[in-house]
Order: structure tokens, then sequence, then C-alpha cells
């Protein structure tokens, strides 16, 4: 858990990398809400609220098993990590690169 919340921390919000990231932060939404977009679960909707709530793409980041699980429920899981793999690109440059590994 120590290790998850020094990357979380990682980066102040002062940094002008930091301040580059949130300027994307709602492309990254915007992108993960699309991933969700015909998921018409309960789930589905708790996690846009998730998505509406988080501020930077590491937050945003911690959300995609939850992406994951509501895309395979709705269809399949090949579907989930088809959505995923495409929605990981978007999240080069802003993550290290240990976590956008694929499925």
């Amino acid at each position: 858990m120590g290790a998850l919340m020094r990357w979380l921390n990682s980066e102040s919000s002062d940094s002008p990398q930091a301040r580059a990231a949130l300027h994307s932060v709602d492309e990254l939404r915007r992108l993960s809400i699309e991933a969700l977009a015909d998921c018409t679960r309960p789930q589905a909707e708790r996690i846009r609220s998730q998505l509406a709530m988080a501020a930077t793409p590491q937050q945003l980041w911690l959300i995609h098993s939850d992406i994951y699980q509501a895309v395979a429920r709705q269809h399949c899981e090949f579907e989930a990590a088809r959505r995923l793999n495409a929605l990981s690109k978007a999240f080069e440059g802003w993550l290290p690169a240990s976590a956008l590994v694929r499925r």
C-alpha cells in the first residue's frame, strides 16, 4: 500500500508535468467513459460517477479494472480486454510503463 501511495503522490500538482497531465485529464476521462458507453448495469453508473470525481490520470487509471469488469459482464472478456488495451494507449506518458501492461 505504501508503494501505491508514493506513486499516487509522486508528482505534485505544481510541477509542469503534473499540470500537463491535469490538462489532459478531461480527455482521459472522456475516453474512459466511452469505454463504458454501452454498459447499462448499475455498476457502470457507479463507475461513471467515480470517473467524474477523479482529478488525476493516476486516479482515472485506478478505475480501469472496474471498467474491465463492467464491460466483461455486459459483453465478454475479449471485448473488455480490447477496450482496455485501446484505453491504455491514451495513458502512455502519464503513468509508469509497468502500470500499462496489456491484457
